[in-house]
């Protein structure tokens, strides 16, 4: 093993062994404002959220939460420290910094082993934690508490907000914005969607201790010297770890967006923006000022002029080939300055820039890329002038191409952005348009249900109209039948009337009869028909009536039906 290689692991051993175990100390909420030693109120206490309710859409979209959480803003009175029962805190600015939902494992396994809330973590730990888990992931490493305690220490900034950060003198992730202005009033509260005892995995209760201790060795532990011999000297960038297309790759988030270029081209990206710098300071003749060092986030190089480009006007012809001295070689010994013919083809099938280097087989490279306007000059310069003229140039080219790639790996995510918005867009239109379908069939449905309705009570309304109209007939006949028997009865009554005169008037008369019968000194049994009983006279009337009426029934039946013929008495 190298030197380089025991000093990291003996920088390592140290830093785990300078820290003191402290015992577990299990709080349920913050401690009071006596034990914090302060008579003002902490932060928690007063702040209360600014967010809206137009912020609900950003919050679920960005931190890729879909249908399957709640998203609730606290209100004015409600604090980050109390959430409502079932829900948990979380701030906007720790989504801006790569938080997604589901939380990730390893962070949730994380503070349940140092007993915090993941919602105390300042949103710049979110970033750096990510861009850890991308490396350790790149690198085959398990993201355990085990190998997180080795690399990452805890700060506490203040009640109730910690802060993750390098341990030891390891600075290999720089990047992130040095404040968040007024973070702390943007928090919500969030609450998993379902019946899951534990979806969090990890306890939610805010603390104001932590336990630190690194955890028990296991069986099987993974070397990290080598992933600390690999991240020596090196500089890596953490908004550019933490893309969305790398967490969605590392199972970090689970947005479903697509790596975007070569995995090892963007995790080497690191160090060729570092060589790029050395080659600067080189060039220039003079290392970087630190402020200007400090300024960079993660070796990301400044902006760099675009190099001209010639036109088709300005370049002139083909010039004579001429004769440029070849580079020393270190195996082949110094070559002769001036010689005649041109430098030999560069052959990429034997040469090599990398795997063995040399002088030779770099000045054939620049030789043969110059422009046919260059040979001229270069044909006169020697090889460090030659090479110093292609490398001011290729610097600000390479400058340029870098920044170039970073717009485009702008562009490009802008346009995946818009791609994804357009298509939850049509999704929705979709969805819309299924809706509608829907709603236009269920009343096309009322329709013909209406329009059938419509014809059974017009239906109904024509029978109702015939029947009303035979009821009238009926009421009209009923009528002229009332009428007749109504002028029947009149009639029977006036013929009854006119009876009872007569029948008034011959006992009158008879009874004159018989008074004058007895003036005239005649008895009653003289007389057997009683003139003097009128009552007597009206039910002899009546018996000789019906007399009448059977005599004449008997008469009717006699002429219907013929008497035999009589046999001829002897």
């Amino acid at each position: 093993m190298s030197s380089s290689t025991e000093s990291v692991v003996r920088s390592v051993s140290n830093s785990i062994d300078s820290i003191h175990g402290s015992p577990e100390v299990k709080e349920p909420w913050l401690p009071d404002r006596a034990e914090l030693g302060s008579s003002r109120a902490p932060w928690y206490e007063k702040k209360s959220s600014n967010l809206r309710s137009s912020d609900i859409s950003f919050i679920k979209e960005k931190g890729g939460m879909f249908d399957k959480f709640e998203v609730v803003l606290p209100g004015p009175e409600e604090r980050a420290h109390r959430p409502p029962r079932g829900f948990h805190t979380f701030y906007i600015n720790q989504l801006e910094m790569g938080l997604r939902f589901p939380l990730p494992r390893f962070i949730a396994a994380l503070c349940q082993h140092i007993k915090i809330s993941p919602s105390q973590l300042a949103p710049n730990s979110y970033s750096f934690l990510l861009a850890l888990g991308v490396l350790l992931r790149y690198h085959n490493l398990p993201l355990v508490p085990y190998v997180l305690m080795q690399l990452v220490q805890v700060k506490i900034l203040g009640p109730g907000k910690l802060y993750l950060s390098h341990k030891g003198d390891h600075a290999f992730i720089k990047g992130n914005p040095s404040s968040h202005k007024r973070w702390m009033r943007r928090f919500f509260f969030v609450k998993r969607v379902g019946k899951r005892r534990d979806p969090w995995k990890c306890e939610m209760s805010w603390r104001d201790n932590t336990y630190t201790l690194t955890p028990s060795t296991p069986e099987r532990s993974p070397n990290l010297a080598s992933f600390l011999d690999a991240m020596r000297d090196k500089s890596y960038n953490a908004p550019e770890l933490i893309q969305e297309d790398l967490l969605c790759f590392f199972r970090f988030s689970r947005r479903g967006v697509e790596l975007v270029g070569d995995l090892d081209d963007r995790m080497g990206k690191a160090e060729m923006l570092k060589a790029l710098e050395e080659v600067e300071a080189a060039s220039s003749g003079a290392a970087a000022p630190p402020k200007a060092t400090k300024k960079r986030k993660a070796s990301t190089p400044s902006r760099a002029p675009t190099p001209p480009i010639p036109t088709t006007k300005e370049r002139p012809g083909p010039m004579p080939i001429n004769t440029i001295p070849e580079a020393s070689s270190p195996k082949k010994g110094p070559m002769k300055e001036t010689g005649p013919g041109r430098v030999p083809p560069l052959n990429f099938f034997e040469d090599s820039l990398v795997v063995s280097p040399s002088g030779v087989v770099a000045t054939n490279l620049l030789c043969h890329i110059a422009p046919d306007r260059d040979i001229g000059r270069l044909a006169g310069a020697s090889n460090s002038e030659a090479v110093g003229l292609f490398s001011s140039n290729l610097i600000a080219a390479l400058a340029w191409g870098g920044e170039v790639i970073k717009r485009l790996t702008r562009a490009q995510r802008e346009a995946g952005d818009l791609r994804r918005s357009f298509n939850d867009t049509t999704e929705h239109c979709t969805k819309l348009e299924t809706r509608l379908v829907d709603v236009e069939a269920a009343r096309a449905e009322e329709a013909r249900t209406a329009e059938v309705q419509l014809v059974a009570l017009e239906t109904r309304g024509l029978r109702l109209e015939a029947e009303k109209a035979v009821l009238l007939s009926e009421k009209k006949v009923l009528e002229a039948e009332k009428a007749a028997l109504r002028a029947e009865l009149d009639e029977t009554k006036a013929r009854a009337e006119e009876d009872s005169v007569c029948l008034r008037s011959e006992a009158i008369n008879a009874w004159d009869l018989g008074k004058e019968f007895r003036a005239n000194g005649y008895s009653e049994e003289e007389h057997p028909a009683s003139f003097l009983d009128f009552k007597k006279a009206l039910m002899g009337m009546a018996d000789e009536e019906a007399a009448e009426e059977e005599e004449e029934e008997e008469e009717d039946d006699a002429d219907a039906t013929p008497s035999p013929p009589r046999s001829p008495k002897p």
